[in-house]
């Protein structure tokens, strides 16, 4: 069974749950009922954080207009703003496991 939160405005995905074992009463809790991926959005709505149950963070870097400039995998991406471990305002990694994982093409 799968479960989804919404943000408080029903518009935004922000964890969907994978049931393996359900539990008597409640919601159960992760890693022995669940497993979780959890998701967050930029001011503007944009989808730009994916944490997976595994662990693997996905990132995504947008330029003023809107555009993906940079994608990123890893496990840690406590240098990128709202990033697991800390809040500095870096659009870059500088200190963590993130690589770049495509390079974004964009055509004018």
């Amino acid at each position: 069974m799968t479960t989804y939160k919404y943000d408080d405005s029903g518009t935004q995905l922000v964890e969907e749950r994978r049931y393996s074992v359900i539990p008597n009463s409640g919601e159960g809790a992760a890693g022995t009922n669940y497993d979780s991926t959890s998701y967050g959005y930029d001011s503007m709505g944009r989808r730009w954080r994916t944490k997976e149950a595994s662990g693997t963070i996905r990132r995504t870097v947008f330029d003023a207009l809107g555009r993906t400039t940079d994608n990123y995998i890893g496990t840690n991406d406590h240098s990128f703003s709202g990033g697991s471990a800390g809040t500095t305002t870096w659009s870059r990694p500088r200190t963590s496991s993130m690589t770049a994982a495509a390079a974004a093409e964009t055509t004018c």
